[in-house]
């Protein structure tokens, strides 16, 4: 009996061992790639028009197998055969499409050459798009990263000619070269010997738009794989609607939203396949060159108005119609979707006062993402800007925002710009404070966004010319008037009185006086104001609200001093043995030498002007 026991118990074990080794069951509803031959008809789906789905003819011209840079993915070379791609060839918006064999889905077209004469392209093969979702992936918050006041400081007035380039590793689309490996499997391919196969462009559809913010708009997002059309109209902000049966079912036009609103900007591609409430679509990432990973972004129902043939690159002219769920994938194979699930969005309000008067307030959502949210932050308040004003001539801009976080303290920053182009760099500062917060490592759930712009028709900057004072000789704990006088452009004085009072810890002998505008102060900080690495989002929060600004001075009483930041911790005035310690090649400690010592900061003010510049003067602390 023993015997017999044990030797059921070794064949269930067996048993078990075999089927957990086996390979996951293979869908019936899938064309098998290894049965994929050269010369096979196939049936395509898209919608050319309208919200249909229509049928179109494909030539399979074989595998591509072990693509470069993509090791175990293979692709499937394909002719599209029908009046409507003899017309417009393999075009944006068709990334998607899925392809049928006897009934069963081979995959999604994916893959075009650009400005081939012939459709030819290729093939997702479906197995590759599903199972790279397969494995659920859990998303955790990284670590928190030093970001001092100074270097909040330094970035809010490095105000560049550009968007905030916080897309270094979405910078190109992922080619597959054809080579001999490409030529040998598919001979087909020999006339493209030397060209690449290109993940199909993504039409990106923006309306309520101003024209001149369009370029800017374009030309960002084209490297990553967008095709930036210019539409009209405005879409809703309306709640989720419940899916049917025939919602996003394969071939349809599927609508993924950036921002929706008086601004609207939404992403179109096809319906490879649903499963239950499971969505896949594009069969290439939504983001060159491999995806952003698990953002959530609203994902819509589209409308196909038409098929706009281009010798550059056709393309689908769509509009989104209602919400259904949320893209929560996006990966090398394609986009994963669910239905039912609302994305989180976030309201973001600017309000636009014109230099004639005129009020303006524009509405919109925006997705929630750390690479996403400060640039369409940024574009967003452009666009109201520029929708509203004038973009030549003299002008002055003063900016106030207010971000709401969940559970958290409002964050205020503003600022004011006059030279070069205000508006440009007004909403270039709009992104900074948000990119701080998404990039800090800490949980936060932004709930609001509320940008105020009021622009005035005139040149408001001028120069820090001269600084005095009333006694140079002060005792420790006595107060000083210090007079800072400043000239704008058209030649009118300023005169701004200030006690300073000196702190009753000043050292004695000389110590330095100086005056400047925020960009002098933030390059003049040495040291770390506020925590180097904050130990939660309050310090965070904290150095984001004090921020300098443009619209006033800054005084500083300070000495020369020997010190250095240990491990976040300021230690002034270090004896000369310590700092040789922490200098020696024998010590691992992690240090910044701090040539001066701050004893106070006060900030002045704010004038009717912009002020540059910067004044030291010295005096000498006395018992």
């Amino acid at each position: 009996m023993k015997k017999f026991i044990f030797a059921l118990i070794l064949m269930v074990t067996f048993s078990a061992l075999t089927l957990a080794s086996e390979p996951t069951q293979k869908n019936n509803d899938f064309f098998p790639l290894e049965d994929v031959k050269p010369g096979m008809k196939a049936i395509g789906k898209t919608i050319f028009a309208g919200g249909q789905t229509e049928e179109f003819e494909v030539e399979i011209l074989g595998k591509f197998p072990s693509i470069v840079g993509h090791p175990g993915r293979s692709l499937i070379i394909m002719r599209l055969k029908s009046p409507q791609t003899d017309r417009s060839g393999v075009f944006a918006g068709m990334s998607g499409s899925p392809v049928f064999i006897n009934g069963k889905l081979l995959g999604a077209i994916a893959y075009a050459f650009p400005l081939s004469k012939e459709p030819i392209g290729a093939i997702t093969p479906i197995e590759d798009m599903v199972s790279i979702f397969e494995n659920k992936e859990k998303t955790e918050h990284g670590n928190s990263q030093g970001m001092s006041f100074q270097e909040l400081a330094l970035a809010s007035q490095s105000l560049k000619s550009g968007f905030l380039q916080s897309s270094s590793s979405f910078n190109s689309l992922s080619p597959v070269p054809i080579g001999d490996q490409a030529i040998a499997s598919v001979p087909a391919l020999a006339p493209f010997m030397g060209q690449s196969l290109m993940p199909i462009a993504t039409p990106l559809s923006i309306s309520g738009i101003d024209p001149s913010v369009f370029s800017y708009f374009a030309n960002y997002f084209q490297p990553l794989g967008f095709q930036p059309v210019l539409a009209s109209g405005s879409s809703s902000m309306g709640p989720m609607e419940k899916a049917t049966e025939d919602t996003l079912t394969p071939g349809k036009t599927v609508g993924v939203e950036l921002v929706r609103g008086d601004l609207a900007i939404a992403a179109f591609g096809t319906v490879t396949w649903r499963d239950k409430e499971k969505i896949y679509a594009f069969g290439h990432p939504f983001f060159a060159p491999g995806g952003i990973g698990g953002t959530v972004l609203p994902m819509t129902e589209g409308s196909v108005v038409t098929v706009v043939p281009s010798i550059a690159n056709s393309f689908k002219l769509s509009k989104s119609e209602k919400l259904v769920g949320s893209m929560v994938q996006d990966r090398a194979t394609g986009i994963y979707g669910q239905l039912g699930i609302m994305p989180k969005l976030i309201p973001i309000k600017v309000n636009v006062t014109t230099s004639r008067g005129k009020e303006q307030s524009y509405k919109m959502e925006l997705v929630s993402d750390s690479f996403l949210t400060p640039l369409l932050v940024q574009f967003s308040t452009l666009n109201a800007i520029l929708s509203t004003e004038r973009s030549l001539g003299d002008l002055s801009i003063n900016l106030e925002s207010k971000i709401k976080l969940k559970a958290q303290s409002d964050i205020t920053f503003g600022n004011s710009f006059s030279q070069g182009a205000a508006y440009f760099a007004a909403s270039l500062y709009t992104g900074y404070p948000i990119s701080v917060l998404y990039s800090s490592g800490f949980p936060i759930e932004v709930e609001s966004v509320e940008v105020t712009v009021k622009a005035t028709d005139k040149r408001a900057s001028g120069t820090l010319t001269a600084i005095s004072v009333d006694k140079s000789e002060i005792k420790r704990g006595e107060k000083l008037i210090l007079q800072a006088f400043a000239r704008n452009e058209k030649g009118e004085t300023y005169t701004e009185r200030i006690p300073v009072t000196i702190p009753s810890d000043a050292p004695l002998g000389k110590v330095n006086l100086t005056v400047g505008d925020g960009t002098v102060m933030a390059g003049l900080e040495q040291r770390v104001l506020i925590n180097a690495n904050p130990k939660d989002l309050k310090a965070l929060i904290n150095s984001v609200n004090n921020l300098p600004r443009n619209d006033r001075l800054y005084v500083r009483l300070h000495y020369s001093d020997t010190g250095a930041i240990v491990n976040n911790q300021a230690l002034p005035s270090l004896p000369p043995s310590m700092m040789a310690t922490l200098e020696s090649s024998r010590s691992t400690s992690s240090y910044i030498a701090l040539p001066i010592a701050t004893l106070l900061t006060q900030e002045i003010p704010p004038t009717n002007f912009l002020i540059n510049g910067q004044q030291t003067i010295s005096i000498k602390v006395i018992q």
